[in-house]
């Protein structure tokens, strides 16, 4: 199980003399924050922050190891809360560290027991699991050596004003000079609230990272459960969660009982979140810790990484604030990987309102024909400061990639410059950032006619996006049906005929190893090479190659449906081009790009088919598209090239060849 977390960071305004406090909580987005001056100021914006946490399960109050000493050794725990104190529904983790957590199992427990032998028999207590070899004794006279490779040390002992006290009721301290366990428990009554904190300071800068203790009356027999719930909890787990123990199962097992774990509170490090969900809510702590937020999720993660991450989503109890993050990221890859997925998801990311949602939003909405909808959320997103480069750098792609849709190539040039003067600091991210961008590039400069200069900056996407995308197929694959458009020009076929034959050769190796009906219902590399190999076949007469090709035009035949019928009617129509398809498949396919909203599309294949009816049917339909999703825009620029383009457009649908020529394509 994970819990509510609600975090506390303090800085002095030396200008007033006061403490500005703010506050993040794991359930919602945003800061908190107030001046303070006193303790009841505290009190009251606490309330405040804390308003509509669950009572019915405890949470954890972290305080940043940055606040004030005064402030860590403040009794938090007394606060009046739900009609109770706070020490009743929260654990206080004080002078919290947070790192990236490593998952680590605790195997060498040690018990040191400070307790006067006639009060409580603590060793006779612990022989069971002694005798399992899943707790040792160590003594005061031989730490040094008793303590080496420990893991986790329990200190049983009674407390005085300023520590704990050994057998005698001399007050004890660690030598110095040990290598201390991670996780120490100083188990033992609290004469006052902060009795035990200078020890607990003193171990973390001597190695601890972790360091339990008492802040009220433990007695002998609430020591023996604590200890006995933790050793049956890395029984069962060694690496039981710290935070579990103190917050979790372990802990509601003995609530009941007055003091015992509500007793405790925890110096140092502590783990906010266990299991699957730690990897992203850990995410969401680094954004609260460093100011920036590492989703786990990229376009380089694998397919297996971007499951895990679905299921988390859908199926565990994560942080609140962590889920609304993870959704746009998650929207972003399902476009490419799942469109069942994608159209689930849309439905939450609908009411985020940040530039990450509106641009998984804008890449969902491109992807099902949505232009309308695609331009309206990229203005949004435009309209909103961001300061993520990334995020800027694939809003400028997408739109881009709208205004190449929208055969507006010059406009879609200008975005891609803006595109090239930011730069991500991790390069990895900015090769992927950069590789898109080549890509975009290329359709740019084929809409333009310009098909030696988009090979290009394909050859320059080529050579990053192996590293950078696992992509490099998917570069070959855009370069082959580019070239194959190029092989169309009358004027220029055997400049790029004897490269579309290189290419095709590779791809129908891939292509041979998978079969059409295993392609998933996603934005897959497998069906874009098919695609090219069918516009290949179909530009230079390939008839061998049209015909390799017909188990994937039956399987095309079969998901005219998808979400994204885009290129599987094309499979059909490069196929009828070629006479391998009838004129009821040729009617299917245009059908399913008018569902698909593919009109531009539509119009090439049908002015290649001499379908002039069909053709100027869809050609209107486009116009009419176009100038909604560049009202939606409100993108100057773009009008302005609209009526340049329209021109052109429409001095060229009698002229298959022109078509190709001004770069008017089925991308």
């Amino acid at each position: 199980m994970d819990f509510q977390v609600l975090r506390l960071s303090m800085t002095l305004d030396e200008a007033t003399g006061k403490y500005l406090l703010e506050g993040k909580r794991s359930d919602r987005d945003g800061v908190e924050s107030a001046y303070i001056s006193d303790w009841q100021d505290v009190q009251n914006k606490l309330h405040r922050f804390g308003q509509g946490l669950d009572t019915g399960l405890r949470w954890v109050l972290v305080l940043d190891e940055t606040m004030p000493a005064q402030w860590l050794h403040s009794p938090w725990e007394t606060l009046p809360w739900a009609g109770g104190v706070l020490g009743k529904y929260a654990l206080v983790a004080r002078s919290h560290r947070w790192r990236e957590p490593i998952a680590q199992a605790t195997q060498q427990v040690r018990y040191l027991n400070l307790f006067p032998r006639q009060e409580y028999a603590f060793n006779t207590a612990f022989e069971p699991w002694v005798r399992q070899h899943q707790l040792r004794p160590v003594k005061q006279i031989s730490l040094r050596e008793d303590l080496a490779a420990c893991d986790e040390l329990f200190i049983l002992a009674h407390g005085g004003a300023h520590g704990l006290l050994d057998s005698s009721g001399a007050l004890f301290n660690m030598p110095e000079g040990l290598s201390l366990p991670r996780t120490i428990w100083l188990l033992a009554c609290a004469e006052q609230h902060d009795s035990m904190y200078p020890l607990a300071q003193r171990l973390l800068a001597a190695g601890a990272q972790s360091v339990v203790c008492a802040i009220d009356r433990l007695d002998a027999p609430k020591m023996m459960a604590i200890v006995t719930a933790r050793l049956q909890a890395l029984s069962a787990d060694p690496q039981a969660p710290l935070a579990h123990a103190l917050v979790g199962e372990q802990s509601g097992a003995t609530q009941a009982v007055d003091g015992g774990w509500r007793c405790l509170t925890v110096w140092g490090e502590l783990a906010l979140s266990a299991g699957a969900c730690a990897p992203w809510n850990h995410a969401q702590l680094h954004q609260w810790v460093h100011g920036e937020h590492p989703c786990p999720l990229t376009d380089r993660s694998s397919e297996a990484d971007f499951r895990q991450a679905l299921d988390a989503y859908h199926h565990l109890p994560m942080w609140p604030q962590t889920k609304e993050n993870l959704l746009p990221t998650l929207l972003w890859l399902a476009e490419q990987r799942d469109h069942k997925a994608m159209r689930a998801l849309k439905a939450d990311a609908c009411r985020q309102t940040t530039p990450q949602a509106f641009r998984a939003l804008a890449k969902e909405a491109r992807r099902v024909g949505d232009y309308v909808r695609t331009a309206s959320y990229l203005h949004d997103a435009f309209a909103i400061a961001c300061d993520d480069a990334e995020i800027q750098r694939d809003l400028l792609n997408l739109r881009a990639n709208l205004l190449i849709d929208m055969n507006l190539p010059q406009t879609a040039r200008q975005d891609l410059d803006q595109h090239r003067l930011l730069v991500v600091r991790d390069p990895q991210r900015d090769n992927a950032g950069q590789a898109k961008r080549f890509d975009a590039m290329a359709r740019v400069h084929a809409r333009l006619g310009q098909y030696s200069i988009a090979m290009d900056e394909l050859n320059a996407k080529k050579a990053i996006a192996k590293q950078a995308l696992n992509d490099e197929y998917r570069a070959h694959t855009a370069s082959l049906y580019l070239l194959a458009w190029g092989c169309r020009i009358a004027s220029e076929p055997d400049a790029y005929r004897k490269q579309a034959e290189q290419l095709a050769v590779l791809l129908k190796i891939q292509l041979h190893i998978i079969a059409p009906d295993a392609v998933p219902h996603a934005n897959d590399n497998a069906l874009y090479m098919a695609r090219a190999l069918a516009a290949y076949a179909w530009a230079v007469d390939h008839l061998e190659m049209a015909r390799l090709l017909t188990p994937w035009r039956v399987e095309a035949g079969k998901r005219l449906n998808d979400t994204d019928p885009g290129p599987w009617a094309y499979l059909l129509l490069f196929g009828y081009l070629m006479g391998q398809e009838n004129a009821d498949t040729y009617a299917r396919a245009l059908a399913a790009l008018d569902r698909g909203c593919y009109y531009l599309e539509a119009a090439v294949f049908a002015a290649l088919a001499e379908d002039t009816a069909q053709c100027q049917f869809f050609y209107e339909r486009f116009t009419q598209l176009r100038a909604a999703a560049l009202k939606a825009l409100h993108y100057e620029a773009a009008v302005k090239e609209q009526s340049q383009r329209a021109v052109l457009e429409s001095q060229a649908w009698h002229d298959p060849e022109k078509l190709i020529q001004l770069g008017i394509l089925a991308l």
